[in-house]
């Protein structure tokens, strides 16, 4: 397989922000299987895989681009707060609508022989999966099993763009709870090739659930007010809620063009500013537990080390160190949580099945002798989770 120097020259970053992947069953074309390297810097090769092998055989060393990190249009003075806006030169804006989900691009690529395979990847993993954080693929294949047409739209995508998808609904929970079960909505393009690092509108290609545009403006001259006012929006579509898990809007992005082409910024009211980032380098005890949560989207057995990975793409390591007993306490209450979780399916699988479908008071009679009573909530959450309440 392609090394990791070789890899690194190919994105052209330090080899240390590269991890691998090894033999890995496409789950959409098994039993084929891929190996490589994923990139984990935080910027438009964020999430970005080098394939260097198809079933365990060489292959032209081929770069796939995910969807590039987003950031905050503004820097904020540590003392004061006061915010700095720094928007460059811009023609035109749109705002889209957040989705609060998992990402998941659509990619292809060839085995040893050149045949070509459709695929959906994680952010930073090579492909959608089951894992511990929740049942990923299989949400997914739902997704795809709703919109027949969907997967022959795969087929026919160029190699040059490839679209982005957020995935989203109860089943998929995240900071903001949505009525659905699953569902996802297309996001964007992302260049490949000579177009890496580059994105274009979700309109401009035929994929199911477009994200449309919810406001515009022609001129970038007034654009600070506009974020402000798109955030002042979704601040009053959560309603005066600020727990993870309770909200109902995480915001909007903004896709702003000039001549370069789309940069994107992301717009989030305070209430999710206060989850997602801090003023000050205060790293509150919700924001750490949303950084676990998405962490078991991508890795089976997430560690302290990759929480303060995360961590670092929004903190110093200066504030890491100093909330190093915070981190560490967090931590060890979501890994408790995600054992409750595991053991409340456990215990259900092993029901009759007239208790299975007998209704939800029958089940949690059944299951709740297994736990004490303050764990009742998350015993009922991960049953609805997982699709066992409606």
């Amino acid at each position: 397989m392609i090394d990791k120097e070789r890899a690194s020259d190919l994105l052209g970053v330090n080899p240390k922000t590269l991890s691998v992947f090894e033999n890995i069953e496409d789950p959409f074309n098994a039993p084929t299987r891929l190996s490589g390297w994923v990139c984990h810097k935080p910027d438009y090769r964020y999430g970005s895989l080098v394939i260097g092998a198809v079933n365990s055989l060489l292959v032209p060393p081929r770069v796939i681009y995910g969807i590039p990190k987003l950031f905050y249009p503004f820097s904020t003075d540590p003392d004061t707060g006061e915010r700095k806006y720094t928007w460059g030169v811009i023609d035109a804006v749109e705002a889209y609508t957040k989705y609060d989900g998992t990402n998941i691009t659509a990619y292809r690529y060839y085995d040893a022989s050149g045949n070509p395979y459709v695929t959906f990847k994680l952010r930073l993993y090579p492909f959608v999966r089951n894992n511990r954080f929740g049942d990923l693929l299989d949400l997914w294949r739902i997704c795809l099993e709703g919109e027949p047409e969907f997967s022959k739209t795969c087929l026919k995508m160029s190699d040059d763009w490839y679209p982005f998808f957020e995935m989203y609904g109860y089943r998929n929970p995240h900071m903001v709870v949505y009525e659905k079960p699953i569902t996802f909505s297309h996001l964007c393009m992302i260049g490949q090739g000579e177009h890496a690092g580059c994105i274009e509108a979700p309109y401009t290609a035929e994929f199911p659930h477009t994200n449309p545009p919810v406001k515009s403006m022609t001129s970038g001259k007034q654009l600070t007010a506009f974020y402000n006012e798109l955030r002042d929006t979704a601040h009053k579509v959560n309603k005066g809620k600020t727990e993870y898990g309770t909200l109902e809007s995480e915001g909007y992005v903004i896709y702003a063009k000039n001549s370069d082409g789309l940069r994107l910024f992301k717009v989030k009211p305070e209430e999710v500013e206060d989850i997602a980032w801090s003023r000050g380098e205060v790293i509150k005890p919700h924001t750490i537990s949303a950084t676990c949560w998405n962490a078991l989207e991508h890795t089976d057995d997430v560690t302290l080390e990759v929480v303060n990975q995360l961590l670092l793409e929004e903190y110093s390591q200066d504030a890491i160190d100093r909330y190093e007993s915070r981190i560490k306490k967090v931590f060890w209450e979501v890994r408790a949580l995600q054992k409750i979780q595991e053991r409340a399916l456990v215990l259900y699988r092993q029901l009759p099945k007239d208790v299975q479908s007998g209704g939800k008071g029958g089940v949690m009679r059944s299951i709740m002798p297994g736990f004490n009573k303050k764990e009742s909530t998350a015993v009922y959450n991960a049953l609805r989770i997982s699709g066992i309440f409606d």
